[in-house]
């Protein structure tokens, strides 16, 4: 099940938020949100790429009786990785062009700004995923003026505390 749109009146043209909505069910839906509650979700569905890993130590010891010897390092595993989560899609428009704009903005919005990102949707809630900061995005060459594909670079970042009281 994707998104439904549907168009609402404006009465003035300033490109305001307000001249689509966007109607989705929580477990469909994938969007962003800061911790003050604004939300955007991805007009169409993105796909997602998650991959983690764990910081592994290998230390190689001496193995010095022959009759005793094994092969390899000892590992030890120090901590998990951080999720690296890319999400790629397209921005497509309608024949007046103020859904793409105001998609773009909003998309830049959360880009640019220098806080975490909460992300929206079950790939994420699953995982028990939320908090996450963007390491880059792109809005690639594409193809066709109606449309425009953009790919976020996002890791997690669970929340710490630094400085311990004494």
């Amino acid at each position: 099940m994707g998104l439904i749109f549907y168009k609402t009146s404006v009465s003035d043209q300033n490109r305001k938020a307000d001249a689509f909505t966007t109607l989705a069910t929580e477990q469909d839906a994938i969007g962003m949100r800061w911790e003050d509650g604004k939300e955007w979700y991805f007009p169409l569905e993105p796909t997602i790429e998650i991959s983690g890993g764990n910081t592994i130590v290998r230390r190689n010891v001496l193995k010095v009786d022959p009759k005793k010897a094994r092969r390899g390092s000892i590992k030890e595993l120090w901590q998990q990785d951080d999720y690296e989560i890319t999400i790629s899609g397209l921005i497509t428009t309608d024949e007046t062009s103020v859904w793409e704009e105001y998609d773009l903005m909003q998309l830049r919005n959360f880009c640019e700004e220098r806080r975490p990102v909460y992300l929206i949707g079950k790939p994420f809630s699953t995982l028990r995923i939320s908090r996450c900061m963007i390491d880059s995005w792109s809005l690639p060459a594409t193809i066709g003026e109606d449309l425009q594909s953009f790919s976020l670079k996002l890791y997690s970042d669970d929340e710490y505390e630094l400085l311990i009281e004494l």
